[in-house]
């Protein structure tokens, strides 16, 4: 026999210990006032960092936008001086 096997053998019987049952499955908890403010909370700041992420690329494309302008005003400013 191996020492694995050994060990097996000299250890005994296996006791099963009983759990406990998971408390989600008591169903969903109760709404309070805490719980819907931090969730109100809580899409905010994801309604925010959202906006963010999608405006902040924008920025570029607005500056370049108005680069355009100026360079054709300061042309303009240039051919007629």
């Amino acid at each position: 026999m191996t020492a694995v096997e050994d060990t097996v053998e000299s250890t005994g019987p296996i006791e099963l210990v009983p759990v406990a049952p998971l408390a989600a499955s008591a169903g969903p908890l109760p709404l309070t006032a805490r719980r819907a403010s931090g969730l109100i909370v809580a899409w905010l700041l994801v309604l925010v960092v959202a906006t963010v992420i999608v405006a902040y690329p924008l920025g570029p494309i607005l500056q370049h936008r108005a680069q355009h302008r100026l360079l054709r005003s300061f042309r303009t400013d240039l051919e007629y001086a």
